[in-house]
């Protein structure tokens, strides 16, 4: 335990190092400048056993950090909180805050008060009183408590003899609280004393002590609810003063002690992150987690089965528990991402599979096949539910809608076809392209298809007419393949010119251009989005290729497919599928030259999935550098 310390605190330490630098290079405002400081400091003191649990942040429940409950805790909120709405300028808020807040701390004052009265009345049997303050909101919602109350009286009648009284208040107070009972004996028990000798002669009662201990007991037993303030102070504040005693402007409070903690917070959720970068990252929004930003750099698991080359590879549904997959083979197979193994195969198409999609809930894939048909299965029952035809020659693409009821293809015909999915008929049409459609994507709204194909042309189609709204050039080679981002902002573009660009949808301008990559007129290459800032594709030279979205140089490529045998966890081999004729001859660093043909990303799973013409689909994840060579 005391190496785990050790070697948190080292760890901490030179991320705290890293932060200090990048924010300074950021010219970061002083009173922020040492907040990662006091935060590694108060992180390490948690434990070791703490922070090397990955669910840390879930395990630091309120119980542990802080009592949420406590008014000292409220008061210290709207206190900061008026600390920033001063600094910004809100001061009519700020007012209108702090007087509710002190007509709530009134209120509060006030109900505290009459608890205390409550209490008092009830140990000397002041029943009037008692009366008067049963109405009051906080004691008329607390059904147990009155039925408790009512519950001393009644025995006090029975113990002065007096039965009439005993019997009017028993149907006017407690028959309407009987299902508050304590047990289900307990007001038959009560209506028998009506002709009893004695309290103790019923069997609820056998351990009545007489008037006083029974009203002591009764406070006794609801003390909690009696005296709040003084248990508050006792169990959870001991070294603390009445919170509701200071009002909330008259406290000192740190300056821009929202925006310490809020960076506070921040700085602990990019610490721990499932991912950790060199450099911190700027983090755009407090509505939302900070999820780490992750740049794969090792094959976690090879899924083999296909005989021939798998052109496409896709996750089903958003959580990405499953793979699918398409191959020259002529079949489509899901793949359990956790274990590897095959799920299913799913056979019916005449030729081989160009493309995959799998719907956002993941109850369906596509597959679009060179026998001009795109089919839809079912991934629960693994069975082929719709085949939709789609004129002639190969189908290259097709992708569902956002709202999952229509899907788009297009393929050697030339043409863009929009099925509805409901009747399996085409219900639009898109002519305008000069050759092959190679790719087609929706757009996040759902009223806008990008289009690319062999003519070297990009094409954006309304979804509502049909009508092309813009054609982009700009590639010198057949367009492979076009993806959207998920807020529709940015266009990337993959062609045989070898190159990938990315472009602004709102100006239709280009934004970069990636190189590095291998991709001429023999082969089908597409990238995709694996992040906001991170671009994937795969290459003719075997490797998975990766880019941030601020150079065009690469960040990182990942090399395995090809490699003729692969390692387990368990020191066990396996031999990989013998290459086709596709695969060029010669040999790099004991790996054949492959072409990867696709890398997709899930962020659920944190994988990334490429699929080549060795046969195989690689899932690859991140891991740090000390445990690779480990």
């Amino acid at each position: 335990m005391f190496m785990e310390a050790n070697q948190t605190k080292r760890i901490l330490e030179e991320a705290n190092d890293q932060v200090v630098v990048d924010r300074q290079h950021r010219r970061m405002t002083p009173h922020l400048m040492d907040t990662n400081a006091r935060l590694t400091s108060s992180m390490t003191n948690i434990g070791s056993s703490v922070l090397a649990d990955p669910t840390a942040s879930e395990s630091l429940t309120n119980s542990v950090i802080m009592p949420w409950a406590s008014a000292s805790i409220k008061n210290d909120i709207v206190r900061i909180i008026a600390q920033w709405l001063a600094d910004e300028g809100f001061g009519a808020t700020r007012q209108a805050l702090l007087e509710e807040a002190s007509l709530k701390v009134r209120g509060h004052d006030d109900e505290v008060n009459e608890r205390h009265k409550l209490r008092t009345f009830l140990l000397e049997g002041n029943w009037t009183e008692v009366e008067k303050l049963s109405s009051k909101p906080f004691l008329k919602s607390h059904k147990p408590f009155l039925y408790a109350i009512f519950r001393q009286q009644f025995l006090e009648f029975i113990e002065n003899r007096e039965f009439q009284k005993a019997f009017t208040f028993l149907m006017k107070r407690l028959k309407p609280l009987e299902h508050y009972q304590p047990h289900a004996a307990e007001f038959g028990d009560l209506c028998y004393l009506l002709s009893a000798k004695s309290v103790t002669d019923a069997p609820s009662f056998r351990m009545w002590e007489g008037i006083q201990p029974g009203r002591e007991a009764l406070v006794a037993d609801f003390a909690s609810f009696l005296e709040p303030g003084r248990l508050d102070r006792e169990q959870l504040l001991p070294e603390e003063s009445d919170p509701v005693t200071t009002p909330p402007n008259n406290v000192f409070v740190p300056p821009h002690r929202l925006l310490t903690l809020l960076h506070q917070a921040m700085a602990y959720q990019v610490e721990f992150a499932r991912y950790q970068k060199r450099t911190v990252p700027v983090v755009s929004t407090l509505l939302h987690d900070y999820s780490g930003f992750v740049v794969p750099n090792r094959c976690r698991m090879t899924l083999r089965g296909h005989t021939q080359n798998v052109k496409c590879v896709r996750f089903v549904g958003d959580d990405g528990g499953k793979i699918v997959s398409g191959s020259s083979d002529c079949t489509v197979r899901l793949w359990d991402t956790a274990t590897g193994i095959c799920d299913a195969v799913l056979e019916g198409h005449g030729s081989r599979i160009w493309d995959v999609d799998a719907s956002r809930n993941g109850a369906w894939v596509s597959s679009a096949s060179s026998d001009a048909t795109v089919r839809l299965w079912n991934v629960e029952s693994k069975l082929s539910h719709l085949t939709l035809r789609c004129g002639f020659g190969d189908v290259y693409c097709c992708r569902f809608s956002p709202d999952e009821g229509h899907i788009v293809t297009g393929g050697y015909d030339k043409l863009v076809r929009l099925f509805d999915l409901a009747s399996g008929s085409a219900i639009r049409m898109f002519p305008g392209h000069e050759l092959g459609v190679s790719s087609a994507v929706f757009s996040p709204q759902g009223s806008l298809i990008a289009t690319g194909a062999k003519d070297t042309s990009v094409r954006f189609w309304d979804t509502l007419s049909g009508v092309c709204v813009r054609t982009l050039p700009g590639h010198l080679g057949e367009v492979t393949s076009v993806e959207m981002s998920d807020d529709g902002r940015q266009l990337l573009t993959s062609s045989k010119d070898n190159s990938h660009r990315l472009w602004d949808m709102r100006m239709l301008r280009p934004l970069q251009r990636f190189k590095g990559h291998q991709n001429t007129s023999k082969n089908f290459i597409r990238c995709a989005f694996a992040h906001p800032s991170l671009i994937v594709s795969g290459s003719e030279d075997g490797l998975v290729c990766m880019w941030g979205q601020e150079s065009p140089l690469t960040l990182q490529t990942l090399e395995g497919h090809g490699i003729e045998s692969t390692t387990r966890a368990d020191g066990s081999t396996t031999v990989p599928f013998a290459a086709s004729e596709s695969v060029f001859a010669q040999s790099h660093h004991g790996r054949k030259q492959v072409v990867v043909y696709s890398a997709v990303w899930n962020k659920v799973q944190g994988l990334l999935a490429s699929c080549a013409d060795d046969g195989t689909v690689r899932l690859w994840d991140w891991t740090p550098p000390h445990e690779t060579h480990a």
